[in-house]
């Protein structure tokens, strides 16, 4: 702002003031302080948008863990209709060795072979249940307790950002507000106003 104030002046002291510093409000050489204020207000002006910035990138991070949470939990579904699949599996190779029947998978097996398959069946039915009672506790963890205090905590988190914002915006306008009306108090402004 100070810049394109100084820019401003200068451009038009050529013009319409034949080159007289002295005619010039915010960059007069003899006012440094309306000079020394605008470098003041520069340095008291904070940016909201960094808070907002901050805020947005920490939401990302959350909802990344929270669809990694969700995508674990989808795993474990996943590993127990496996274990459901290998499970139906090993017992059609159980029934076609106890009858007798060559098949592919159970070409090389003879009814001596039974025995162990029946084992691999139940170690894959108390791996299934094993599984499925993980699953089900991700899913109640996620949904009664991880996804409710997530949302509290984000509302709650949203208005703490827009009053931080508020906050920096009428600071910034005050600060902003307490310059020009130093500047409106300046001799050549209080008489450019009268003449209009």
């Amino acid at each position: 702002m100070h810049k394109a104030a100084a820019r401003y002046e200068d451009m038009n002291l050529q013009h319409y003031t034949d080159m007289n510093a002295a005619e010039l409000i915010l960059t007069n050489p003899d006012n440094a302080e309306v000079q020394t204020g605008m470098n003041e207000v520069a340095g008291k002006l904070q940016n909201p948008y960094i808070d907002i910035y901050h805020w947005a990138k920490g939401e990302i991070f959350d909802l990344q863990a929270i669809g990694n949470a969700v995508k674990e939990r989808n795993k474990c579904e996943a590993a127990v209709k496996d274990l459901e699949k290998k499970k139906r599996d090993t017992q059609q190779d159980l029934q076609d060795v106890s009858a007798g029947k060559k098949t592919i998978s159970t070409l090389f097996k003879d009814k001596s072979d039974s025995a162990n398959l029946a084992n691999k069946v139940e170690g894959l039915d108390r791996e299934i249940e094993a599984m499925q009672k993980l699953t089900d506790l991700l899913t109640i963890y996620l949904c009664d307790k991880v996804l409710i205090s997530f949302r509290k905590e984000k509302l709650s988190l949203y208005n703490r950002i827009l009053s931080q914002i508020q906050v920096v915006e009428i600071c910034n306008a005050h600060a902003l507000a307490s310059f020009w009306s130093k500047v409106l108090t300046i001799p050549k402004v209080k008489q450019a106003a009268q003449v209009a």
